[in-house]
């Protein structure tokens, strides 16, 4: 007789309990943790299935798992009916397009859920435009991260479309992403008039000089974002040169990431002169820039 049990039957065994526990409306149980679990879709509709009757969970934890479309598409049917969750993570899954229109969708008549995490998913510029349409109404969403994905220009040109019109969303990552300068240039026209975004991550794609400098101009008008991070994007001395510019008038950024692109001397000469009379800035990273 086995006396021991395997891990693989202790982690089961642990899921079982807890899913047992959201059933229940166990009113001690506020945060369900379960990253890194071997979670798929059987135990992503279990779930799901439990928080239907729960009153008591704001947040839901389910990172590093392997949930795909069909466990997604449960959890997005739980939210439409849900009203106490307010932040659910996903990142790095399985999740396609499917899986993200699901839950976008579900956006449409949840108000009370505040950050969305579907980082490392294999999401397209299909979820991506289903996100950009369904946050033109929804005022709850606050945190949207999308990075490391693949939604491209297409993908992030609805989600900047959506930026004219959503005053909600403060915190937008969409770094490693396959977006070019049509992309950034569609977000560097959408935040001349949003006064919410306060970070914007777009680090690891492939603006370039134009994306850039679009990006920059808007610094010009807005006076909200403070974190702009442009990392590896094949930035030269042209997009550079355009931020040293912008940078001596605009007095909210703090963060600026422009490091691991191309910008050489003639850029950093820019951006060293813009600090001679910008007094805001307190990071500027660009290391391995030539």
């Amino acid at each position: 007789m086995r006396l021991f049990k395997s891990k693989a039957e202790k982690v089961k065994a642990e899921i079982d309990k807890i899913i047992g526990r959201i059933a229940s409306n166990d009113l001690t149980l506020t945060e369900v943790v379960l990253n890194g679990r071997g979670l798929g879709d059987d135990e992503a509709v279990r779930i799901a299935a439990a928080l239907r009757v729960n009153s008591h969970v704001t947040k839901l934890y389910l990172d590093v798992n392997n949930i795909g479309d069909a466990g997604a598409t449960s959890l997005a049917g739980m939210l439409s009916v849900n009203s106490t969750i307010t932040v659910l993570t996903l990142g790095n899954n399985n999740i396609g397009d499917v899986g993200s229109t699901a839950l976008a969708g579900m956006l449409s008549v949840n108000f009370t859920i505040t950050q969305l995490h579907l980082w490392d998913n294999k999401i397209g510029h299909v979820g991506a435009t289903a996100f950009g349409k369904a946050l033109r109404t929804n005022s709850a969403i606050t945190r949207l991260s999308l990075h490391d994905n693949n939604i491209g220009d297409v993908g992030s040109t609805a989600l900047a479309g959506m930026l004219s019109v959503n005053s909600t969303i403060t915190l937008l990552t969409l770094g490693n992403n396959k977006i070019g300068h049509v992309g950034a240039t569609a977000f560097g026209k959408a935040l001349r008039t949003n006064s919410a975004i306060t970070v914007l991550t777009l680090g690891n794609n492939n603006i370039g000089d134009a994306g850039a400098t679009a990006l920059a101009g808007m610094l010009s008008v807005n006076s909200t974002i403070t974190q702009l991070h442009l990392d590896d994007n094949k930035i030269g001395h042209v997009g550079a040169t355009a931020f040293g510019k912008a940078l001596r008038t605009n007095s909210a950024i703090t963060r600026l990431s422009l490091h691991d692109n191309n910008i050489g001397d003639v850029g950093s000469t820019a951006l060293a002169g813009m600090l001679s009379v910008n007094f805001t800035i307190t990071v500027l990273t660009l290391g391995n820039n030539n």
